[in-house]
């Protein structure tokens, strides 16, 4: 009369079932919340050090012989740029010491 009926058995299985999935989304969470403050943290950090080193590039855009300033335009990619970028394939404009002293 007061046994254990198959009922309350599969209630008892679905109810560990639930629980079992609430605590694996929350531990999840708090994975993916540890995972986002590291990232997080690491650029930040890329961000504010971005300038510690030296370009890899040989020049500014600006001071490429390829860069068009009345347009940003770049005669050697085909695409426009700002003047502060850098570029890989830059080869320095020969620059005059007059061009110098008025900068």
């Amino acid at each position: 009369m007061f046994g254990i009926t198959w009922l309350d058995m599969i209630c008892e299985i679905a109810g560990i079932v639930v629980i079992s999935l609430i605590l694996m989304f929350l531990f999840q969470m708090c994975i993916d919340t540890v995972r986002w403050l590291i990232d997080h943290i690491k650029y930040k950090h890329k961000i504010e050090h971005r300038f510690d080193k030296d370009p890899k590039a040989d020049c500014y855009c600006i001071d490429c012989e390829h860069w068009q300033g009345k347009d940003n335009y770049c005669n050697c990619h085909h695409w426009h740029t700002a003047d502060n970028w850098f570029c890989w394939d830059a080869k320095r404009r020969k620059v005059e010491v007059k061009e110098l002293e008025s900068k």
